[in-house]
């Protein structure tokens, strides 16, 4: 494990740092949460994102543990390389 993510989002400036010279890893944050965990289905999902504010280095918050998402996922990568995004698992 290279990164961490936040774990709920919900962390301070100082407590970032308290745990990154722990455990000396770079935390992310997305930008775009989809609150996939809460809308019905792939397309409430695919909307939240196709609607949401894409811009150069939005990170894209869904949950692989939730079906729905896994196919928003799969349907949701084509469309947008298709217009144009470019794709970067952070590495």
């Amino acid at each position: 494990m290279d990164r961490l993510r936040q774990w709920h989002g919900h962390l301070m400036e100082m407590e970032n740092q308290d745990i990154f010279d722990a455990v000396q890893k770079p935390f992310f944050m997305w930008s775009l949460d989809t609150e996939d965990w809460k809308l019905d289905g792939c397309n409430g999902i695919s909307n939240a994102v196709m609607n949401g504010d894409l811009t150069d280095g939005t990170i894209i918050l869904m949950h692989d543990i939730h079906e729905p998402s896994v196919k928003a996922a799969l349907r949701l990568i084509p469309d947008l390389i298709a217009q144009g995004y470019k794709l970067d698992n952070g590495k």
